[in-house]
């Protein structure tokens, strides 16, 4: 159990602070009060807002991005295994793939729609894909994306084949980081760009697979 002593002594009652001229001079106390203003305090509220609240995916958004990713690969999974599919885990957590499906190396991705935390409100198919390579050892991509309406679940896939078309149009991905001038092997695509994409022809449906 933690000694109360070591409790009560984070324990730091609030005390408005005083402008002061130009001087750097406030004390570790009053720079750690700081975070009882208005506006730290207000800030943090409103981001612990959460749009899922009371859906089998209430408090997926403070899950880190490691964590989202293994969840979206389970999801998958399951899917796949109540539809008779043989998966299995990829041989190694690098192999360039999550899943092997009826013998076929899968890349899984997966997104809840986007929230606008100043309206507290879900953007209805406005998702993220993030970092999808052609260099990594896959065939064909699943993306799964979940809006807050059960009958509105977006889920297609993509080979590669049609994946580097897609790249090569200019019209969908971007590079994740350095931007257009960017080589890095290693793609997104954002908001409202994914259900652009799953129209184009490039992506086919499930019943397809």
């Amino acid at each position: 159990a933690l000694d109360i002593s070591l409790r009560i002594s984070y324990y730091i009652p609030y005390i408005p602070l005083t402008k002061r001229d130009n001087s750097m001079q406030l004390t570790s106390t009053e720079i750690y009060n700081i975070a009882n203003t208005s506006e730290i305090q207000d800030f943090i509220k409103q981001n612990l807002y959460d749009p899922w609240t009371g859906t089998p995916f209430e408090g997926y958004r403070y899950m880190d991005s490691k964590q989202k990713g293994a969840l979206g690969e389970m999801y998958v999974s399951l899917l796949f295994n109540a539809c008779g599919y043989d998966v299995k885990f990829a041989e190694t957590s690098t192999a360039g793939h999550d899943r092997v499906i009826d013998n076929i190396r899968t890349e899984i991705k997966f997104s809840l729609a986007h929230t606008n935390i100043k309206k507290k409100t879900l953007k209805e198919d406005c998702f993220t894909m993030n970092h999808v390579a052609v260099g990594k050892d896959w065939e064909r991509l699943i993306f799964l994306a979940i809006n807050d309406d059960p009958n509105k679940v977006r889920v297609m896939y993509m080979t590669k084949e049609d994946f580097k078309l897609a790249l090569n149009t200019g019209e969908y991905f971007n590079h994740q980081q350095g931007g257009k001038k960017s080589d890095n092997d290693d793609y997104m695509i954002a908001s409202t760009k994914i259900i652009k994409l799953m129209k184009s022809g490039f992506m086919k449906e499930l019943r397809e697979w």
